[in-house]
């Protein structure tokens, strides 16, 4: 059709493997706050959500681990809608996927 590699890789194949990607991104992103919070618990640091964690178990201070769980949940919950909630509404409003 008289499209060149590049056009082709940007107008097609990027655009239809977008999604793919972005799965993959929030995947990766789930991992890597658990990978955070674990090697907070292992490497001994001082302070840290873990620490915080972990030193409640130590005391038997189940609010403070509850509470402590609570809020690695909403940070996590919040990055994750402000990061991937824009590119997908950008994405799908573009594509016009929605109505």
């Amino acid at each position: 059709m008289g499209s060149g590699n590049a056009d082709v890789l940007w107008r097609i194949i990027f655009p239809g493997s977008l999604p793919f990607i972005i799965t993959g991104l929030r995947l990766a992103y789930g991992r890597a706050w658990m990978a955070v919070i674990g090697g907070e618990l292992l490497a001994g640091t001082d302070w840290g959500l873990g620490r915080l964690i972990f030193e409640a178990k130590e005391w038997l201070n189940t609010g403070v681990m509850l509470s402590a769980i609570v809020v690695i949940g909403l940070i996590a919950l919040i990055s994750e809608r402000v990061i991937f909630q824009l590119i997908e509404s950008g994405t799908v409003v573009r594509w016009g996927m929605v109505r």
